[in-house]
C-alpha cells in the first residue's frame, strides 16, 4: 500500500473521526440499549458508500469491505457506556446523568470508523475481505460478542482478529503491542457456600443447628 496517500487519508480522516466520538461522548448508552450509537455508526459508514447491516435488535453493526480475492480479516470495537457521572468540564461532557464513557469505547468506536473509511476509499490498494464489527454490551456479562457469534456475524474462518483499547499509560501517538491475550475483560461469577449460618458480624457465634 501507499504509505503517504494512506497518511494524506489519515490526516483528512482525523476531524471527523474526533468530531463522532466526541458526538457519542455525548450522548452514552449502556449495554445492551446502545440504539443511538448503532445508529450513528451506521449513518457514518452508509454515508461513506459502506454497506452495514445492524444485528441483536439494533445494538451492534457489521460492515464488509471486500476487494478481490484473499484472506478475510475482523477488526472490532465497543459501543456501550458505563454507570458513572462524569464530572469533566469539557464542551463534549455527557448529556446523560449517570451514564459515561468513561473506559474509551467512544474512541474505539471512532478509531473503527475512521479505518474502515481508508480501507474503502484504498481498495485498489489491497485484496481480501475486512469484517467491521461494532460490538455492544462488552461490559455487561456475557457480553455481546457471544450474541454475535450465535447470530452467525461472526466469520467461522479469519485470518486474524484485531481488537484494540485506549490506555493512559502511553503517550499520544503510541501504540502498543502483547502477544497472547490483552485487557481480555472481567467476568462475572458466583459462589456457593456451604456451612452453618450465622450474623456475618459475628461468624464466630455460628448456629449449631
Amino acid at each position: 500500500m501507499d504509505k503517504l496517500k494512506i497518511k494524506s487519508a489519515i490526516a483528512r480522516t482525523v476531524p471527523d473521526a474526533v468530531a463522532l466520538r466526541r458526538a457519542l461522548h455525548r450522548n452514552p448508552e449502556l449495554s445492551g440499549m446502545e440504539f443511538g450509537t448503532a445508529r450513528a455508526v451506521r449513518d457514518a459508514l452508509t454515508g461513506w458508500g459502506i454497506a452495514a447491516q445492524y444485528h441483536l435488535g439494533k445494538t451492534a453493526v457489521s460492515a464488509k469491505i471486500a476487494s478481490g480475492r484473499g484472506p478475510t480479516v475482523v477488526l472490532r470495537a465497543d459501543l456501550d457506556a458505563l454507570p458513572v457521572q462524569e464530572e469533566n468540564n469539557v464542551p463534549f461532557a455527557s448529556v446523560r446523568p449517570g451514564v459515561m464513557h468513561a473506559c474509551g469505547h467512544d474512541m474505539h468506536t471512532a478509531i473503527l470508523l475512521g479505518a474502515a473509511r481508508i480501507l474503502h476509499q484504498a481498495k485498489s490498494q489491497w485484496k481480501g475481505t475486512v469484517l467491521c464489527l461494532f460490538q455492544p454490551s462488552e461490559e455487561k456479562d456475557p457480553g455481546g460478542a457471544i450474541g454475535l457469534i450465535k447470530a452467525g456475524v461472526f466469520p467461522q474462518k479469519a485470518a486474524a482478529v484485531f481488537g484494540l483499547h485506549v490506555s493512559a499509560d502511553h503517550k499520544c501517538g503510541q501504540v502498543a503491542i502483547r502477544e497472547g491475550s490483552d485487557y481480555a475483560g472481567v467476568l462475572d461469577f458466583d459462589v456457593t457456600v456451604t456451612g452453618r449460618g450465622g450474623h456475618g458480624a459475628t461468624p464466630e457465634k455460628r448456629l449449631t443447628r
